[in-house]
């Protein structure tokens, strides 16, 4: 779901004549910052894939709108698709406190701490920078704060996360660093807040599974991000590489239990409300049937008692 990828899959597609096309849209990356030679080339590409595409789909309905305006696809072109997960495991009222200890202890989290979360790939374009930043500025006042990161580094990245800057800034007692989970519901249940100050996104997943988790929710005021997170509703919405907003929101969640609750709480409802995964694939199987309908005078599903995989 890259510019490059976009182009050539579809492109690819056309040539060995599949009947129909649709890509996948994550998000427009000449909406972050880059010199204006590299955003109108790679809108040009986007501009030309959505001519030889039957239908573009977007996660973000704020993409939708975008795109349109710039003039990168045609109005009815572009549809909103949304994004969504299994409900079922993110739920926090499967843990009670002696499983949340429990999880704590197997993993080298302190106990007795309150803990800030943050799950991504590990590169300095999630906003890995920015969190370093205000969790220095955070344990001046807040020395109780913990901070625990979850990804993985590829060897394919180009702007890769150097943890060692941690210990630089003589912080690094207040993190722990976890690799290749798969047990992502029993990490969300240990944090207090989960976080994503990234610079760029199309429809965090993350912030889908913190929402569900009833944790509150601090992001980056960007496209995608803006899909997950209602400032003052379920969490709060930051400048993009800004540490002192940053800071701030981390900290008035930190020091206020029931704002916690009362945000998380929210961000369950509206994971419920708009992250169900049976949402999307019914959004995207109805896509199926008017573009086969169209092309071949009958829709995708045969009928609506039949399973299709």
């Amino acid at each position: 779901h890259t510019a490059k990828l976009e182009f050539f899959g579809q492109l690819a597609a056309r040539q060995a004549k599949v009947p129909i096309v649709l890509y996948t849209n994550h998000g427009f990356i000449f909406r972050s910052d880059m010199g204006l030679l590299k955003k109108k080339l790679i809108m040009g590409l986007a501009r030309y894939s959505g001519k030889i595409s039957d239908r573009v789909l977007s996660q973000a309905m704020e993409d939708v709108k975008v795109g349109v305006e710039m003039g990168v696809y045609k109005e009815g072109k572009i549809q909103y698709l949304g994004n969504g997960i299994d409900l079922t495991p993110f739920d926090i009222k499967n843990y009670s406190q002696k499983d949340i200890d429990s999880i704590k202890q197997k993993t080298g989290v302190p106990a007795d701490k309150k803990i800030v979360g943050m799950v991504g790939r590990f590169v300095w374009e999630k906003g890995f920078r920015e969190l370093f930043e205000a969790a220095e500025i955070i344990l001046k006042s807040e020395p109780n704060a913990h901070f625990v990161l979850i990804g993985n580094k590829l060897a394919s990245e180009r702007d890769p996360v150097d943890f060692e800057l941690l210990e630089k800034m003589g912080i690094a007692g207040s993190f722990t660093i976890l690799t290749g989970r798969s047990d992502m519901p029993d990490m969300y249940a240990m944090m207090d807040v989960v976080v994503l100050p990234s610079y760029r996104e199309g429809f965090p997943r993350t912030m889908m599974e913190g929402a569900a988790m009833s944790k509150p929710l601090v992001a980056s005021d960007i496209s995608g991000c803006r899909e997950a997170v209602e400032n003052d509703y379920n969490g709060y919405l930051v400048p993009v590489k800004s540490v002192e907003p940053l800071a701030s929101a981390i900290k008035k969640l930190l020091e206020d239990e029931s704002l916690r609750t009362d945000l998380g709480k929210k961000g369950r409802l509206k994971a419920e409300e708009q992250f169900d995964k049976n949402r999307v694939v019914e959004r995207l199987l109805d896509t199926y049937d008017e573009l086969c309908t169209a092309r071949f005078g009958k829709p995708f599903r045969i009928s609506a008692n039949k399973n299709v995989s």
